[in-house]
């Protein structure tokens, strides 16, 4: 029994065929504008090509695409004209993979953009801020000089109603302070502090002497105004502070606006007052304490 033979198909060549050496190519850069041949690089100028649309040719007629046709009647030599380019196509899956490459470095330059301008907010911006300028401020305060301050200020209101000065008790001012200090360490606003002692017990445990007593107490912020200006959309916040003496001032107008505090400022019986002044943790809200005895 004889042998069969299995032969496999081979699948069809993509490439196309150079019309003067029949040679498979890839690409045929050259193609000729009268009669559509193509040729390689090679043979782009081929000497024995025999252009159908020439009227050199001896048949009237050829077979085209659509059946016999006359040929086109032109003058002189074929004209050589670059071929249209011509690939393999690509494959679904390639694009597919194109596709992703392009979907995921779009994503990647995002998330670049993203952390520049993250570090561009947490390290650009605070270092932005400390060249703005602001007028007054916490530094250019000093607290001693501020009780003296509001204590001079009281006297002058006695003064305007002919009242005798007080005079300045260490040991008054050491208890108006720690009383200004309660307040600002434990965040309440009274006279009564959290221990429920008021001015006459807390003058009593201090080892003060009196015979009568009284207390004016007093909270205020240091910041006068805050204004935002806006520097290639980051906020910048220009903080103007209070003066000391704007500081004084607001203390005493304030507890003369009071009318308890008004009429423990204006006792003629006390002779002897302290003034104690405190400033938070943030260094932005004052307590003033005043105590009199007499």
């Amino acid at each position: 029994m004889p042998r069969r033979r299995f032969y496999q198909r081979r699948k069809p060549y993509q490439g196309n065929v150079c019309s003067y050496c029949g040679r498979r190519f890839t690409e045929l850069p050259y193609q000729c504008k009268y009669c559509g041949e193509r040729f390689c690089s090679n043979h782009h100028l081929p000497e024995a090509h025999k252009c159908k649309a020439l009227p050199s040719r001896s048949w009237s007629t050829y077979a085209g695409e659509r059946g016999e046709r006359e040929p086109v009647i032109v003058e002189g030599p074929p004209t050589w004209v670059p071929a249209p380019d011509k690939r393999f196509p690509v494959h679904r899956v390639h694009k597919t993979i194109r596709k992703i490459g392009r979907v995921l470095g779009g994503i990647a330059a995002l998330a670049i953009i993203l952390v520049i301008g993250l570090l561009i907010w947490a390290v650009f911006i605070p270092w932005l801020g400390t060249f703005v300028e602001t007028s007054g401020g916490e530094s250019s305060i000093d607290v001693s000089q501020l009780e003296q301050e509001t204590f001079n200020l009281i006297n002058q209101e006695r003064s305007k109603y002919g009242l005798a000065p007080v005079s300045w008790d260490d040991q008054v001012a050491e208890v108006a302070r720690e009383h200004s200090k309660d307040m600002a360490q434990n965040d309440f606003f009274a006279h009564q502090n959290l221990e429920g002692q008021n001015v006459d017990g807390r003058l009593t445990e201090g080892g003060v002497s009196f015979f009568s007593c009284g207390e004016i107490i007093l909270e205020q912020s240091v910041i006068e105004s805050e204004t935002t200006t806006w520097i290639f959309f980051i906020p910048i916040t220009s903080t103007d502070y209070k003066t000391q003496s704007e500081l004084a001032q607001i203390a005493v107008s304030g507890w003369m606006a009071s009318s308890g505090h008004r009429a423990i400022i204006l006792t003629s019986g006390f002779s002897e007052a302290g003034v104690g002044v405190w400033v938070d943790s943030d260094e932005t809200t004052y307590y003033f304490t005043g105590d009199f005895i007499g």
